[in-house]
């Protein structure tokens, strides 16, 4: 007897606009949540959370949603992160491996 049991895959959503510029220019935070949820929702994931920091530098690891989700990460709470584009995540690759590892290694990845 087979076991149909699907594993389902809990992801968190993280969004990042640093200045009211990349707002105007179709990154807004609105816009990178409404793509993520549509991505997230065609591959049957489900979302634990979304993520939002506003007004802050990729550069600035001590952004409190990205606190946040590392907390989560490293508790198990998801699988997965989904982000618009990775340098909404971290501007540099020191800052991307330092959240990683804190986050308990788990798996960052751009989706779109």
């Amino acid at each position: 007897m087979e076991n149909n049991i699907e594993h389902i895959i809990r992801v968190a959503i993280y969004t990042r606009v640093s200045s009211a510029e990349q707002a105007e220019k179709g990154t807004s935070l609105e816009s990178q949540s409404e793509q993520l949820e549509a991505f997230c929702k065609a591959q049957k994931w489900e979302v634990f959370n979304q993520y939002t920091d506003g007004g802050f530098s990729g550069k600035d690891g001590n952004r409190p949603a990205l606190q946040s989700l590392r907390r989560d990460a490293k508790a198990g709470y998801f699988e997965k992160v989904a982000v618009w584009k990775l340098d909404r995540l971290a501007r540099n690759q020191r800052l991307f491996l330092k959240s990683k590892q804190s986050s308990g290694n788990r798996i960052y990845r751009s989706f779109l």
